[in-house]
Order: C-alpha cells, then structure tokens, then sequence
C-alpha cells in the first residue's frame, strides 16, 4: 500500500504537469496546459515535431465499467478558438456514460492567447493526426474505432481530416479516423494553401465541378450546426452535404437547428464581436440544443462503432 506521503508526491507531480514547464529529457521542455485532469483522467503528452503545436497534453477518460484487457472506442475532442471550456465537460459526460473513452486536446496553450492571433485551423491537422497515433498505442483503446469531434475552429478541422488527401499526408498510406462530427464548423472543403500546389483548382464555396483536396475519405461524418450562425454554415451546410453525399453516397448527416446561434452548447455564453473571418459575431447558449446535440452526438458514434 501507498503511504500518504507518497501519494501527496503524485498529486504534486501531476498538478506540475497541468500548470509548469519541467523537463521530460534534457532537451525537451514539458508543455503547459489548461486542462483541468478530473479524478479518472490521465495526462497523455502528444509529440508532434516541426508541426503546430510541437508538443501538447490530451486528457484521457475510459469508462470505469471498462472489463481488463477489453479494447473500447474512442473520441477525440478538438475545442474552438477560445481554447478548452465547459463544452468539453458537458460532451464527455455523456460519452463516457455510453462507454465511449474520450481524449480531450490542448491545442491553444503556449501557441496563442487573443483570439485574433489564432492560427487557421490547416494548422492543426497534424496535430490531430499525432494524437490519434498516440491513442491507438494506449492499451485501453480499439485502433480501428477512433473518431474526432470539434467545435467551431475543431469542427473545421472535423470537415478538413475527412479529406482522403489530407489524410494521407500525415498517415502515410494508414488509416485515418473512423468518423467526423462538426460542432458548427465551416461548410466548405478548406485546404492549405502552403501545402496544395493545386489549390488554385479547389473551390469555396464548394460546387459540384469543385476539385478536391483528395476525395472524401467516405468515413460518417455528421454535422451539427445553427440557422443562425455568424460564418452562414445555416445556409452552407446542405450544399455542402450535398456535394460530399454526391462523391461518396451516404457519407454525410446533417442537422441544422433552427433559430440557434454559434456555441449552442457552450453553457452561459451570449457575446457578440468580431474574429479574423467575421466583423460580427453572435454565439449564444441554447440548453434544449446543446441537450439534444449531445444526445445525437453520442447516438452517431454508438451506430458507428456498432454499439448497437
């Protein structure tokens, strides 16, 4: 058994790993992170070299009911620009009670602090690459059944990593994940053009006679998005499905609620403002929403994973 002391010497340590920078070998700086580790979670560090960000911190959740040496499916959550919040809480309650692990993400921490000074999320694709190889090594964790679910800046890049060409840049030929859901992200096919010598040829808003980045990976993707939103995903949206529906039948779901604003299920907002890609925003919380688009959200990925 443990003695008190020692257990004091782990709480220290891992409150260390949330809040400073220590070292992990001589020249690797720990990063920080505003993950706030709950009781059952584990700190899962994510290296991602010469990309954005270089390293970063996912919090683990497994279902306590998990049976030893069973594997589970997964979810990765990818927050919006504002960074990690209560969306990240409300969402994974819910998950982890259908017995879904999830894997929260940091990507904010250490790479912005305003909103305006956010990258565009092309930037992060190889971060959420790098987070699910780390994943699929975790013992607790089904390789094959490893969704990505984001919010606003997450939610494009749910839209993005659906891109066979995309994919295949991080994974070299291996499988990407195995569903997409969008939290009100961006209805186009978006691209970077740092990378894309033919970007020119790629489209937006996306049309039938668009060239992609790479085809549709044909892997579910369900888009959850508001009539009301300040980017006009309301009116994007069906366009959109129906394009990646035409390539790949059957790929897409969508619902768009009416009346609602951005950040639906973000718990206490109603700001108004501006970002990089809109001098007038709306977000504002809507609890019948967000309660039913957790409950679709969790439904999707159940069929996905054949959990039912």
């Amino acid at each position: 058994m443990m003695s008190t002391l020692g257990v004091a010497a782990m709480s220290l340590a891992l409150a260390a790993c949330q809040t400073t920078s220590t070292t992990i070998g001589a020249s690797e700086p720990r990063p920080e992170t505003a993950l706030k580790l709950e009781s059952n979670g584990r700190l899962l560090l994510v290296k991602n070299p010469g990309e954005l960000p270089g390293a970063f911190y996912g919090a683990l959740y497994v279902p306590p009911e998990r049976k030893l040496g069973t594997r589970i499916p997964a979810v990765i959550f990818v927050h919006g620009t504002s960074g990690v919040d209560s969306r990240y809480n409300f969402h994974r309650e819910a998950m982890v009670k259908a017995r879904i692990a999830v894997f929260e993400l940091d990507l904010k921490t250490g790479v912005y602090n305003r909103l305006k000074d956010a990258p565009p999320s092309t930037k992060f694709q190889s971060a959420a690459f790098a987070a699910l190889k780390r994943l699929r090594q975790d013992y607790a964790i089904d390789p094959d059944r490893v969704a990505f679910m984001g919010f606003s800046l997450g939610g494009n890049m749910a839209m993005q990593l659906a891109s066979s060409g995309i994919r295949d840049r991080y994974m070299k030929g291996g499988p990407g994940f195995a569903a997409f859901l969008s939290f009100y992200g961006g209805c186009d096919w978006v691209y970077d053009r740092e990378k894309s010598l033919n970007s020119k040829q790629i489209c937006s808003p996306v049309r039938d006679d668009c060239r992609f980045e790479g085809e549709p990976t044909g892997k579910p993707m369900y888009i959850l998005t508001a009539e009301l939103d300040s980017y006009g995903d309301g009116k994007t949206c069906q366009g959109f499905a129906e394009v990646l529906n035409k390539r790949s039948p059957g790929m897409v779901k969508l619902k768009i609620y009416p009346g609602a604003y951005h950040a639906f299920d973000k718990e206490g907002v109603n700001w108004s403002g501006s970002d990089n890609y809109s001098s007038s925003i709306v977000a504002k919380y809507d609890e019948k929403v967000a309660l039913d688009s957790r409950k679709e959200a969790v439904a999707f990925l159940r069929r996905v994973f054949g959990m039912e």
